[in-house]
């Protein structure tokens, strides 16, 4: 989408830009360090068990997305041009694509398991172990890959004036492509609306038969499940939001375009940091804080808890 800039929007756009450069760069660095911690606690210093894993792999997923945030920075350093060829387009996209339909399952199946645990405690006593969850952790990921080819189609990289563009990175444009409207709602069903549906009914199915069973509601691994899901549709309703008024409308208002896409794109990827400060700050006291080491914080937070 092209406009007219003159100064003053053209102010606005390089505000939003230096905004947008900072913000990326500071969930780059905290998503790097956050998921890597976790990544290396649940990995390598904790037992392996149904929690570890679920979250291993989630944490795995951020990771990616966190990763791929570099070259979103170095993107917005470049003054928009991308620099790094077609390819790399089609790459960085499919890659960041893989990660959050990764991490959208993931936190489906984590709730189906909650739920599964209380409705059927004796089936899960006898047969939820790690080996099943590892199985359904690789499913999901081959299902995420199976998910790609999508962003591959309409992943290009447009040349206007001498600049290179690569689209769905570019911090105020996304996918132009007639196609693209489809591929939107697409991904608003299958990346967030089924989702939160199956989600809804997993937690309400399971707060009912916590309240009949008078069962405990406060366990640490449910309230980490709670949180991270909560955050995951909380930062990324805006972005949806406005890519179904720009299917709709057809083209979204100039400041709209030039200041609240953006945002919402900042405020999408800032969930990929989130997580690992949910797990800290859900699964322990405040004033257990300075007290107790990184892991010994990650172990009170995944320990199972019986029911």
């Amino acid at each position: 989408m092209n406009f007219t800039f003159d100064e003053e929007t053209a102010e606005i756009r390089h505000n939003v830009q230096v905004f947008a450069t900072v913000t990326f760069s500071l969930i780059f660095l905290l998503g790097m360090m956050g998921n890597g911690t976790v990544i290396w606690i649940t990995g390598c210093r904790l037992q392996r068990t149904i929690n570890t894993i679920w979250f291993f792999n989630l944490a795995l997923a951020d990771f990616i997305s966190t990763f791929l945030v570099l070259v979103t920075v170095l993107y917005l350093l470049s003054d928009l041009h991308w620099p790094f060829g077609s390819t790399m387009c089609k790459l960085v996209n499919c890659i960041f694509g893989l990660s959050i339909y990764a991490s959208i399952l993931l936190l489906s199946a984590i709730s189906i398991d909650r739920c599964i645990l209380v409705l059927f405690p004796v089936w899960c006593q006898n047969y939820r172990n790690t080996r099943l969850v590892m199985t359904a952790c690789m499913v999901i990921w081959i299902l995420s890959v199976a998910m790609v080819p999508g962003s591959f189609t309409l992943s290009e990289m447009s040349v206007e004036s001498n600049r290179s563009s690569c689209k769905n990175l570019d911090v105020f444009e996304d996918w132009e492509k007639k196609e693209a409207a489809i591929f939107t709602i697409c991904i608003f069903l299958y990346q967030f609306l089924v989702p939160l549906c199956i989600i809804l009914i997993s937690y309400t199915v399971l707060l009912v038969t916590l309240h009949k069973k008078k069962l405990n509601r406060s366990s640490k691994p449910f309230l980490v499940v709670t949180g991270v899901v909560f955050s995951f549709f909380l930062c990324w309703l805006p972005y949806h939001a406005l890519a179904l008024a720009r299917v709709s409308l057809g083209e979204l208002p100039l400041m709209v375009s030039l200041v609240a896409v953006p945002l919402s794109k900042c405020l999408a990827m800032f969930n990929s940091c989130i997580n690992p400060m949910l797990y800290v700050f859900i699964g322990r006291e405040f004033k257990d804080a300075v007290k107790k080491s990184i892991t010994q914080v990650f172990k009170t937070v995944f320990e199972e808890v019986p029911h």
